[in-house]
């Protein structure tokens, strides 16, 4: 392994830990501040954000960083449809977002004084 694929592993290993480790330390804050229904609807949220994070990087972007001369062309299609995907996954999302309210039963009249 030379150097530059060390820097670029030792980089990526510091962007991994610093993510999971701040999520790690948010969540049992949360879980410490927060009632067990109120936490179990912050999870769902985020179960909700998460898979649309995984459906919203499909790995265009992957492949413009790994092609060794992107056009314009290929900057334009992969910026147009991140735009389109993002537009059609927060439609998908509000419009099921009664129906989601509905099956797991929650109301926001109760976290209300």
């Amino acid at each position: 392994m030379n150097i530059r694929e060390f820097k670029a592993f030792f980089w990526s290993f510091i962007d991994g830990v610093g993510s999971q480790g701040s999520q790690l330390v948010i969540t049992i804050l949360l879980a410490r501040l927060l009632t067990p229904a109120d936490f179990g609807v912050i999870g769902l949220i985020s179960v909700v954000v998460y898979l649309s994070n995984v459906i919203g990087n499909g790995g265009l972007n992957n492949s413009l960083i790994r092609k060794l001369k992107p056009s314009v062309d290929d900057f334009t299609s992969v910026f147009i449809f991140n735009i389109t995907l993002g537009i059609s996954l927060y439609a998908i999302i509000f419009c099921t977002s009664g129906f989601l309210a509905h099956f797991f039963k929650f109301t926001s009249s109760r976290n209300l004084p």
